[in-house]
C-alpha cells in the first residue's frame, strides 16, 4: 500500500434501483486509485472506488489518500461532514501478514477522522462474522447467518474496537440480500457489511 494519488474521470453511470425495471443513467465523476508510476489510462483490474452523481461534487472533498484496497472519501452534507471509506480486504488464503498490513492501515484511517464525522465503511471484506450476537452485542445484530471465519473475527474485533456495528446484521432481510457472496456448495457466504 505504497504512494498513490486519486484520479478521476466523467462517466455515464448506470445506477440499478431496486428492480430491473428502474434502470436510471446520470452523469458522474469515478474516483479511484493507483499506485506510484501507474497511468490513468492503464486498464484497472482492480481496486476500490467511488461513483458521485456530478451534482454531487460540490459535496465530495477529496483527500487524495488511496490505495488499491482502501480509499476514502468526505461528503459535507447538511447534517455534518460523513466519511466514507470502501474498501477490498484481503482474502481468506492471504497470509497473516498482508491481512494485519491492511487492518494496521485501516486502523489508521479510522483513527485520523475527526471525532464529530459519522463513519461508513464499506466495501468486500472477505469475512463471514457469523451470527454469534451474544458474544459481540455491540457490533453484531441478531439477523445474520452462518459461521465466523478468521476474516470475521478480525473485522468483529476492528468494530468492537472503534464502537462501529454490521449495520446490515441489525436488519431483518431476504435471507439472498443477507450476503453480498454465496458458495455455491455451502448455505453461508460473505458478509455484505456497512459499519
Amino acid at each position: 500500500m505504497g504512494e498513490t494519488f486519486v484520479s478521476h474521470w466523467t462517466v455515464t453511470a448506470r445506477l440499478k434501483l431496486g428492480s430491473p425495471q428502474s434502470i436510471r443513467y446520470c452523469p458522474a465523476t469515478v474516483c479511484y486509485p493507483h499506485g506510484k508510476g501507474n497511468h490513468s489510462d492503464e486498464p484497472k483490474e482492480l481496486g476500490v472506488g467511488f461513483a458521485v452523481k456530478n451534482s454531487q461534487l460540490s459535496t465530495v472533498e477529496p483527500d487524495g489518500e488511496g490505495s488499491e484496497l482502501l480509499l476514502t472519501l468526505c461528503l459535507n452534507t447538511t447534517t455534518g461532514p460523513i466519511t466514507l471509506v470502501s474498501v477490498y480486504a484481503p482474502t481468506l488464503t492471504s497470509p497473516p501478514e498482508t491481512k494485519d498490513l491492511f487492518y494496521e492501515k485501516l486502523s489508521s484511517v479510522i483513527t485520523n477522522i475527526p471525532d464529530k464525522e459519522q463513519l461508513i465503511l464499506l466495501g468486500d471484506f472477505n469475512a463471514r462474522v457469523g451470527a454469534d450476537n451474544d458474544s459481540w452485542p455491540s457490533c453484531l445484530g441478531k439477523f445474520d447467518v452462518g459461521k465466523m471465519n478468521e476474516n470475521g473475527q478480525r473485522l468483529l474485533e476492528l468494530c468492537s474496537y472503534y464502537n462501529l456495528c454490521i449495520a446490515n446484521s441489525f436488519f431483518m432481510t431476504k435471507p439472498q440480500h443477507k450476503v453480498s457472496w454465496r458458495h455455491p456448495d455451502q448455505n453461508s457466504g460473505t458478509n455484505y457489511t456497512s459499519s
